[in-house]
C-alpha cells in the first residue's frame, strides 16, 4: 500500500524540515560542508516582506519507523520532498522560466512519482505567478541517476552554456572594480 502524499506550498511551519532536506542534499552528492544554509536565511528569504524564492514540499502519511531518524517520529506525516525555485527571464525567448535550484526526494521515497508531482505543482504555481513558459536547473555532474530521471521527462543538457560563479568576496577585490579604470557615477 502506498502512503497518501500531498503536494503543497511550502510554508513558514516547513523552514526546518527544508534545512533538514537542503543538509540531506548536501551530504548524498559528498559535500556536507557545501551548504551554508540555516533556518533564518531561508525564512528570510523565502518568506520575508520581499521573498526571492518559492518552494513546493512533498508531504507523506507514514508511519513513524518509515522516517529518517533526524525527525519528530510522533507525527504522522512527513516531508520527504523539496522543489525550490525562483523566476528568471530570457532575453532569447523574451519570456519568464523558472530556475529549480534543488529537487530532492528522500531515496526510500523515490520512485512514487513525488519528483514529477513536485515539478508539475511548481510549474503550474509559477505560470500563475510569472507567466513562465519554461523550465531551467543545473544536474550535479556526478548526479547520474537524477540525470536519467530528468532526461525521461524531456529534459536536455544546453550544451553551449557553462554555468559560471562568483562569490560576494570577489566584487570587492581589485580585479573586478570597473571604479578602477573608468568613472562610474552611482545614481541612487
Amino acid at each position: 500500500m502506498s502512503p497518501d502524499i500531498i503536494i503543497r506550498n511550502a510554508g513558514i511551519g516547513d523552514i526546518a524540515d527544508i534545512n533538514r532536506l537542503l543538509i540531506h542534499l548536501a551530504e548524498s552528492l559528498g559535500e556536507p560542508d557545501a551548504y551554508q544554509g540555516d533556518t533564518d536565511a531561508l525564512l528570510r528569504h523565502g518568506f520575508g516582506p520581499d521573498p526571492i524564492y518559492r518552494a513546493q514540499v512533498a508531504q507523506v502519511a507514514c508511519k513513524p519507523e518509515l522516517k529518517s531518524p533526524d525527525t519528530d517520529v510522533g507525527s504522522n506525516s512527513y516531508l520527504a520532498g523539496l522543489c525550490l525555485y525562483f523566476a528568471e527571464f530570457s532575453t532569447w525567448r523574451c519570456r519568464p522560466g523558472i530556475y529549480i535550484q534543488d529537487l530532492i526526494v528522500e531515496s526510500n521515497w523515490r520512485g512514487m512519482g513525488i519528483g514529477r508531482g513536485l515539478l508539475e505543482y511548481a510549474h503550474e504555481d509559477a505560470v500563475k505567478h510569472w507567466d513562465v513558459n519554461y523550465l531551467r536547473l543545473a544536474v550535479h555532474r556526478q548526479n547520474h541517476d537524477a540525470q536519467a530521471f530528468y532526461a525521461a521527462l524531456g529534459f536536455t543538457a544546453d550544451t553551449d552554456n557553462q554555468i559560471m560563479m562568483l562569490d560576494s568576496a570577489a566584487f570587492k577585490q581589485e580585479a573586478f572594480r570597473a571604479s578602477q579604470t573608468i568613472h562610474v557615477s552611482k545614481i541612487k
